[in-house]
């Protein structure tokens, strides 16, 4: 698909064109390398992994506690069943 651009303002000449967006993007590369200088970004990407990890290990921990419980729980239903 060919897409055909059309100048119908003649005081825009494509040499503008290129200089303004040239500008957009010299913005933005400014503004991404000072995403990249910033710290505190950092910060909340590392309490984003502490709580990840802390998560993690509750969900394992739980695991193995509903199984122990499980299994308690079944002890106990057939102390029930065989003395009553």
């Amino acid at each position: 698909m060919y897409f055909c651009l059309e100048y119908h303002n003649t005081e825009r000449t494509p040499n503008t064109e290129r200089t303004q967006m040239n500008n957009m993007l010299l913005k933005l590369y400014v503004q991404f390398q000072n995403l990249m200088i910033l710290e505190e970004g950092q910060d909340l990407v590392e309490y984003a992994l502490v709580v990840a990890l802390i998560v993690l290990g509750v969900v394992a921990t739980m695991r193995t506690l509903a199984t122990s419980i499980s299994t308690e729980f079944s002890v106990l239903e057939s102390i029930f069943n065989s003395t009553a």
